[in-house]
């Protein structure tokens, strides 16, 4: 049962031109339970993170190179959420 209530979160990182950025690491985070879904953009800078339980979650991209880059999303039942995330460059920030 807890599948056909999973969530997704698609979409595509992208440099400050729009470009995708290949093999960024793309980490979903569920802020009540901790637990931790990783995932690689490929080679065009898309991603997909599924299944996902409704509620709340931090979205982490890491690419060397640019700033880190946190979006928070809150997903319901049955969401198929496109997320762009774009990067700026520059060192990481602490």
């Amino acid at each position: 049962a807890q599948e056909e209530n999973a969530a997704t979160i698609t979409g595509q990182v992208v440099d400050s031109t729009g470009a995708g950025v290949p093999n960024a690491t793309v980490v979903v985070t569920n802020t009540a339970t901790g637990s931790e879904r990783r995932v690689q953009t490929n080679d065009v800078g898309n991603y997909n993170v599924t299944p996902l339980q409704p509620g709340a979650y931090t979205i982490t991209v890491e690419q060397p190179g640019f700033k880190k880059a946190v979006i928070n999303a809150t997903l319901n039942a049955r969401d198929r959420r496109p997320i762009t995330i774009a990067l700026e460059v520059g060192a990481p920030s602490e």
